[in-house]
């Protein structure tokens, strides 16, 4: 429920930040952090002496997150940087891993074969490391 208020908030005071960077999917790709954060938030709860700290740490994290992905396309955007140098940035920006699946939805205009080409020339270079296999392959920054 607290997510769907933050997104009907966040519209209702004028941010669009939803529409393309959206809370929901960065809470979904680190949600083990969400849930520890609601967990140790309810600690407590029903003497009414729990810390709601760490939520709002988390929710704020959030936030922060969907700003620098949507301030990143805007500036790759007008820098005109070409589609290799979007994906490097992209994944080189991220604080969490990436699969190849969330950089085509972050860069519609750059196709699976381009993704998969730039990420493997970024692993040989030893910018990045790959963690799983196949689907469920993510990688991060070293």
């Amino acid at each position: 429920m607290s997510r769907l208020l933050t997104n009907l908030l966040l519209y209702q005071s004028g941010y669009d930040i939803p529409e393309y960077s959206s809370p929901e999917d960065w809470t979904y790709k680190d949600r083990d952090w969400y849930y520890r954060a609601l967990q140790k938030s309810s600690y407590g709860w029903n003497e009414t002496e729990n810390d709601y700290i760490p939520f709002m740490h988390n929710f704020l994290a959030t936030i922060f997150m969907c700003c620098k992905d949507l301030s990143g396309h805007f500036e790759a955007i007008r820098e005109g940087a070409n589609k290799n140098e979007r994906i490097r940035r992209f994944v080189l920006g991220s604080i969490i891993p990436v699969s190849k699946q969330e950089i085509c939805e972050a860069l519609p205009d750059v196709s699976q074969t381009t993704v998969e080409a730039v990420l493997a020339a970024m692993l040989k270079e030893g910018l990045i490391e790959k963690t799983g296999s196949t689907r469920v392959a993510r990688y991060r920054h070293k």
